[in-house]
């Protein structure tokens, strides 16, 4: 039933890039990095092409600096769209929105696809969900779709995202991103449906192998069925592979809330968590917890006498 839900089609060939887009989608960064180098690109635009990709990549790895560093304004108007989102990933989300806002001026920029895919996942970052739909349109290629799909569901607009799926599948059915898509609808389409999601997830891992991506998504679906040893052992399993995750620790978290563990462990990754993504949304409401705790506290601190 699972393989009747993932159609394979060997036209996705004919793009010479597929390969390191759908390592790049699951989360093997380094192979696509890898891919996307001994790529030969003789015509112009499928260079630019594999260079987005491939520093899109070294975000994927957190290598943020070196993104910034080797773009410049003689760079490829989608290579500055991506030095912003490695801004952005850095931590100075101030300047990256300030940086996107100018850029959104320049009819060069609003042409170009990269900068569109950008904005959106910024935005997505920012909990800015209508915008980042504003940024997608026309949802006429399968990142864009599979980018409004999550905004989408975001929102809880599950009947809409269905229908952006069913664009997807028009576009291209056997994509990676239509397929990862059809799972993450399915995840949210309640508990007759996690099972499927599931299986369209553990299969996508028999072809490219278990990313820490993949395998933080099946704990996702797995926290939804009330899974949570398993989830656990999912979610310990993708912390091996990429122990910076920030959506594997957010997990660790909610898992260690239903499991009979000591308090300070979900704490533990609370913290680790606030240490490598501090925009993450967890890591903002325990910061704001924190901070509405302490000023609780300071209200009822008792004053010296004068």
């Amino acid at each position: 039933a699972c393989a009747a839900l993932l159609p394979r089609c060997s036209t996705a060939a004919m793009d010479p890039l597929s390969s390191a887009k759908n390592n790049f989608f699951l989360g093997n960064f380094e192979i696509a990095i890898n891919e996307a180098l001994a790529l030969q690109a003789d015509d112009a635009k499928l260079r630019q092409e594999r260079d987005v990709l491939l520093y899109r990549a070294y975000i994927g790895k957190g290598d943020y600096d070196k993104v910034i560093s080797d773009v410049n304004d003689g760079s490829s108007v989608g290579l500055q769209a991506v030095q912003v989102l490695a801004m952005y990933h850095s931590g100075d989300h101030e300047t990256a929105l300030a940086v996107l806002e100018e850029l959104s001026k320049d009819g060069n920029f609003l042409i170009n696809e990269a900068f569109h895919i950008v904005s959106a996942t910024i935005y997505m970052h920012e909990g800015r969900y209508e915008d980042a739909l504003r940024s997608l349109v026309p949802f006429n290629t399968v990142e864009r779709c599979a980018l409004a799909v999550q905004a989408l569901l975001m929102m809880e607009r599950i009947d809409a995202a269905e229908g952006m799926l069913g664009e997807m599948q028009k576009i291209s059915d056997y994509d990676i991103l239509t397929q990862l898509a059809t799972a993450w609808v399915f995840a949210h389409q309640g508990a007759d449906e996690l099972r499927k999601a599931f299986l369209i997830l553990d299969e996508i891992a028999s072809r490219y192998g278990r990313t820490a991506a993949l395998a933080n998504a099946m704990a996702t679906v797995q926290l939804h069925s009330g899974e949570y040893a398993d989830a656990e052992r999912m979610l310990m399993e993708a912390l091996q592979k990429d122990g910076k995750n920030a959506d594997v620790l957010a997990n660790l978290v909610a898992c260690y809330q239903h499991l009979d563990r000591p308090a300070e462990v979900a704490e533990r990754y609370r913290s680790q968590l606030a240490q490598v993504a501090p925009g993450h949304a967890l890591a903002k409401r325990s910061a704001a917890a924190r901070e509405a705790l302490q000023a609780a506290a300071a209200s009822y601190a008792p004053t010296n006498a004068v």
